[in-house]
């Protein structure tokens, strides 16, 4: 995880001015830092949220064919509609908004945040898919890698990953799961005593339960974390011979 990535999380919850408690009420915070609107609708499918967005005169194409989804995000001129499946569990439902939540931060407000800063307001146009780019704006290079118009961000439920979006997918989970469970807590609940006693899967089950955040999330953080931790009194009897040599 880089620092970026906890440093964004970090800054999104002292904006938010929320308890420090967990589980984290990620759609509280979405609706008091970002100009994101969340939808939660019974079922989730591309033509649901496309039949949505016309009701509501938002002319933006989501896809060309129906998919079941978990999550999706609309954002164009600076705002976002984050669509949710209300039908999913309470635990799914929280990560899918933190994932959302990170796609809008990390792939779309942070980067045109960096454009305008250095471009100004009268870049808005090109940002916004209004007008094209300027030789001159084009050699300051700030645009290279940035959206243009609006942005479209699928989760379907199936979790099938293009290749070209794996890098940006990663980008999403890590942050997510960093804004609803801080990477710096998880290690420290493993490290309580009566959770290290527990295998692996009832970490797992003791992490969901404590930041309200499904199981299948914390499977790498177990992994990487009993990885490094000695196994048996032989291990450590040796560790420890190992560190007086």
């Amino acid at each position: 995880m880089s620092l970026l990535t906890s440093d964004v999380a970090q800054h999104f919850w002292t904006q938010a001015r929320l308890p420090e408690m967990y589980p984290r009420d990620i759609e509280h915070a979405v609706a008091l830092v970002l100009p994101v609107a969340i939808v939660k609708l019974p079922a989730l499918t591309t033509s649901e949220v496309e039949l949505w967005l016309a009701r509501n005169d938002v002319v933006i194409q989501v896809g060309t064919q129906p998919v079941d989804l978990m999550g999706c995000l609309v954002a164009n001129r600076g705002h976002g509609i984050m669509f949710v499946c209300g039908g999913d569990p309470p635990d799914e439902q929280r990560l899918t908004v933190a994932h959302e939540a990170a796609h809008f931060l990390r792939h779309y407000k942070i980067p045109r945040e960096r454009v305008l800063q250095a471009l100004g307001e009268a870049i808005t146009p090109v940002l916004d898919g209004e007008r094209e780019a300027t030789p001159e704006e084009r050699v300051a290079g700030v645009l290279s890698g940035v959206r243009v118009g609006a942005h479209v961000h699928l989760v379907p439920r199936e979790g099938v990953r293009e290749s070209r979006v794996a890098i940006a997918e990663g980008e999403a989970d890590d942050l997510g799961l960093e804004l609803i469970a801080p990477r710096e807590a998880v290690l420290a609940f493993l490290r309580t005593r009566h959770v290290e006693q527990l295998g692996l899967v009832e970490q797992q089950r003791a992490l969901a339960s404590t930041f309200g955040v499904p199981a299948h999330a914390f499977v790498a953080a177990v992994a990487d974390h009993n990885r490094v931790r000695p196994a048996s009194f032989v291990a450590d009897a040796l560790s420890a011979i190992r560190e007086r040599r």
